[in-house]
């Protein structure tokens, strides 16, 4: 489905190329790892909180959900763009396979796909001053479910690839092997061919964009780990890329990082730190204290190290919790087993209470209340009243916010001065949406573009992270679960069929109304304070947020999996003050 509201944030393709003379940053491309809010709209809507616009293709040529993309229309219209752009932020799956899930099937051959990241030389060579900033994904360790046959595969080539990994290294325990070997017998010979297969071809496509960077046509590489564990065969395919990396000496200039689709987010942030001259100073308090060494669920590296090598990408740096320009709470990891428990994946399904369930959790941390996070929420409190750019990395659990953190944070915080919240699928795509929404508030306000139209932007974007995150994720979901049990007419909730209209109707229902309450109660009529962007005001009037907000909701893909959100929201001037807040921006 087309997002019906995108027009106003990226707008038409524009003729002439508007540069910073014009008082903008230069015309930026983007080309999204495929059509999904998060991949294709989440970016422009960061974009717009500077007041800068996007171009992109056109969205017949993302595809749609199991409709690959179409990479030589996307390499044609790259072409066509290349000359009256001065950046590009780029996804090379997209150019080279249609997407990301078409990136897990064998049927775009290798020739193919270095045809389709061909079109980033093309494009330097029509431009060679056109900077470009590209991510490229390394595999999962599994396939994609697709159905409820795909999804008995998925899970058998999830535990398959960790012990095969486990195997070759010569540390599966005999238990171990034995199982190898049943779950080899459980999948059909094709599966497992094909798997390996497309995962040599996508090396070579990894490889080839390293290359890219080592010869300058690209600026900087994103090399995102999708959903992994701590052994498996992309373990040997980074240890590869990591000896390229070195020997071609570019280092500074390619990120290895597990995640993927924050990648635009978080190279576009870079982008506008660049030109604005932001760098980020990341204070982070992580809560519980030490569970920041934890290896969150569907990745392959302590939380820390990815938190540390995200920060990287947007050209900050992680400081003290007192000492930095921004602040982050990050409520973190738990711990778990997915080889033994084998939860749903952080892409592939899974509520915050099925995944916790799934995971089997330490007791302590199930028995968490609100009142634990007291302290924690408190020291965010301080941040904000310190007139910090603050916010929340809430990666508890996969796929959905912690609801005791919410719950701690709607008693003790006004929800109107948070900079940032995100608490979607995986760890990584969590903290780099947290990250790039940080990094474009502080190029706002390095840039002083902060006027009512961008606080607006913003405020958009931190309402919609908390009805997805939060409504979505966190209730509305499962409620769709419990409803399609038992369903003969619907065979999977990862493909709804002729039952999406139904099914997207409810959820658009629900998320809308409880949406507009969640307004109501946490932003309408407050003033508009976001850390180092407000200022005690002198008595000239106030920025605040009008009453009413307009919402719309629907599944984006035929699957319950993802909501997309659009929030209108309106920022009043005027003499009079509205909420409670310590810092106030003052109306020119």
């Amino acid at each position: 489905m087309v997002n019906p509201w995108m027009e106003a944030v990226v707008g038409p393709a524009m003729e002439a190329e508007v540069g910073p003379e014009a008082g903008r940053l230069g015309r930026t491309g983007f080309i999204p790892l495929d059509d999904r809010p998060c991949t294709r709209d989440f970016a422009p809507k960061l974009a717009a909180i500077l007041g800068e616009e996007l171009i992109m293709p056109p969205d017949r040529c993302l595809g749609h959900f199991l409709q690959p993309g179409d990479p030589p229309a996307v390499g044609r219209w790259l072409l066509e763009q290349a000359a009256s752009l001065s950046a590009v932020v780029v996804s090379a799956d997209m150019l080279a396979h249609g997407g990301l899930i078409a990136s897990r099937s064998p049927a775009c051959s290798l020739r193919e796909a270095m045809e389709g990241v061909s079109a980033l030389r093309a494009a330097k060579t029509r431009n060679p001053r056109l900077h470009i900033y590209a991510s490229s994904v390394l595999m999962r360790i599994s396939i994609t479910a697709r159905d409820k046959e795909s999804y008995r595969y998925w899970r058998l080539m999830n535990e398959y690839s960790i012990l095969w990994a486990r195997a070759r290294q010569g540390v599966a325990t005999a238990e171990e092997l034995q199982r190898l070997e049943e779950c080899e017998a459980g999948l059909p010979r094709r599966v497992i061919d094909d798997y390996f297969a497309v995962r040599r071809r996508n090396h070579e496509i990894n490889r080839q964009m390293v290359e890219m960077v080592a010869d300058g046509t690209v600026d900087f590489l994103s090399i995102c780990q999708e959903d992994a564990h701590p052994y498996g065969p992309h373990r040997l395919e980074q240890a590869r890329l990591e000896e390229q990396i070195r020997k071609l000496g570019v280092g500074d200039r390619v990120a290895m990082y597990a995640g993927a689709d924050e990648a635009g987010m978080l190279l576009l942030a870079r982008h506008y730190n660049l030109l604005t001259g932001n760098r980020p100073e990341f204070g982070c308090e992580f809560y519980p204290p030490g569970d920041e060494a934890n290896v969150a669920p569907f990745e392959d590296r302590p939380f820390i190290e990815n938190l540390r090598a995200q920060i990287g990408v947007v050209l900050g740096s992680l400081a003290p919790k007192e000492a930095g320009s921004a602040f982050c709470l990050a409520s973190c990891p738990g711990k778990g087993d997915l080889l033994k428990h084998g939860a749903p994946s952080g892409g592939e399904g899974g509520s915050p209470a099925k995944t916790v369930a799934g995971l089997t959790q330490e007791a302590t941390f199930l028995a968490r209340k609100v009142a634990d996070l007291a302290p924690a929420v408190a020291g965010l409190a301080r941040a904000v009243a310190g007139g910090k750019i603050a916010g929340v990395i809430d990666v508890r659990y996969p796929n959905g916010a912690d609801p005791d953190l919410v719950a701690a944070m709607r008693q003790e915080l006004d929800i109107a001065r948070l900079g940032a919240f995100a608490a979607w699928n995986t760890a990584g795509n969590t903290m780099g949406t947290v990250l790039a929404h940080l990094s474009i508030l502080g190029a706002a306000v390095q840039s002083g573009r902060w006027g009512p139209e961008n606080m607006a932007r913003h405020y958009e974007f931190l309402l919609e992270r908390f009805l997805d995150d939060w409504i979505y994720q966190g209730s509305v979901r499962e409620e769709l679960r419990t409803y399609l049990a038992g369903r003969a007419d619907i065979e999977s909730e990862y493909n709804l069929g002729k039952a999406y209209g139904e099914v997207n109707r409810l959820a658009a229902q629900k998320v809308e109304e409880r949406g507009r309450e969640f307004y109501r109660k946490h932003l309408a009529g407050h003033v508009c304070s976001v850390g180092t962007a407000s200022r005690r005001g002198s008595g000239k009037g106030f920025w605040r947020l009008a009453p009413e907000v307009e919402i719309q909701a629907y599944l984006p893909w035929e699957r319950i999996f993802e909501i997309a959100v659009q929030a209108r929201v309106v920022v009043e001037t005027g003499e009079k003050t509205f909420g409670e807040s310590h810092l106030n921006v003052e109306v020119d």
